[in-house]
């Protein structure tokens, strides 16, 4: 088992994506917020990654103590969900 990498296109399921992205690290022992969030960003690509550079990487720029990973999961579902490619 391994992540995935989420694109941001028709057909992906977002929350999906997230739930596979916190089961495999929890797995391998990778619990801590900021960690899941440095390795879950590096599994996006194409649109995700593009929507990411251009909106989403606000995130990587909050606050140390903000819940990055919470945050990028949400926005991420939110974003693709609304689009209608769930």
């Amino acid at each position: 088992m391994e992540i995935p990498i989420f694109y941001g296109i028709k057909g992906e399921n977002s929350k999906e994506w997230t739930n596979q992205v916190e089961k495999y690290l929890s797995k391998i022992g990778i619990k801590d917020d900021k960690r899941i969030f440095r390795v879950a960003k590096t599994h996006l690509l194409g649109n995700a990654l593009q929507w990411f550079e251009d909106e989403g990487m606000c995130i990587a720029d909050w606050d140390k103590n903000e819940i990055k990973w919470l945050n990028l999961k949400f926005r991420i579902i939110d974003k693709y969900s609304s689009d209608g490619r769930n």
